[in-house]
């Protein structure tokens, strides 16, 4: 029963990675003077949802995302180290 829910869960992430794309995020890292961060990356959102961690204003590391962000976010990780990695806009 364990087995086929993984599977399921696996399974249906690669769809929705299938259909996703690159959109811009900002990291938190760069900010303008009033304290705004800028769009710095383009992160991989696979269709339907959104995922990522960020620096808050404090400098505090932070997660925003949709429900369904939350739910694949352990894929969302593994997928972007692999095969869909974030494009810096900036050097680091």
């Amino acid at each position: 029963m364990l087995f086929l829910f993984l599977g399921s869960y696996v399974v249906s992430y690669i769809a929705l990675s299938a259909f996703g794309e690159y959109r811009p995020s900002p990291s938190g890292k760069r900010r303008y003077a009033f304290g705004l961060a800028v769009m710095d990356r383009s992160l991989w959102q696979p269709k339907g949802m959104y995922w990522s961690r960020r620096l808050d204003l404090h400098g505090e590391s932070t997660t925003e995302g949709s429900l369904l962000g939350y739910l694949y976010f352990p894929l969302i990780v593994v997928d972007r180290t692999y095969w869909h990695p974030t494009m810096h806009y900036f050097e680091e």
